[in-house]
């Protein structure tokens, strides 16, 4: 009997240190989404697509402009991934 108390015992002390991680671990989470939430907001109130021809082919490119940098969608009508690996390709030959 004087047993089973100490385990009863020893149960209890650790819940609400397990309550606490829970409590905080959520928090976080929650607090984490809402700033990815914020950021996502941010860029579609300011950033706007801009389709220019900045490579001088016949294909406008697309890109958003993030502090004076761009950050390219497309390059000559083609997806940047794209785009690349045939650069890689040609600077192979």
């Amino acid at each position: 009997m004087a047993l089973e108390g100490k385990i009863f015992y020893q149960k209890d002390k650790t819940r609400p240190g397990l309550y606490i991680i829970v409590t905080i671990g959520t928090f976080f989470a929650f607090s984490a989404n809402r700033d990815v939430l914020e950021i996502k907001d941010y860029l579609q109130k300011n950033s706007k697509v801009h389709v220019i021809d900045v490579t001088g082919k016949e294909t406008p490119d697309k890109f958003y402009e993030i502090n004076g940098k761009r950050a390219y969608l497309e390059i000559d009508g083609k997806p940047i991934e794209d785009y690349i690996k045939e650069k890689k390709l040609e600077k192979e030959k």
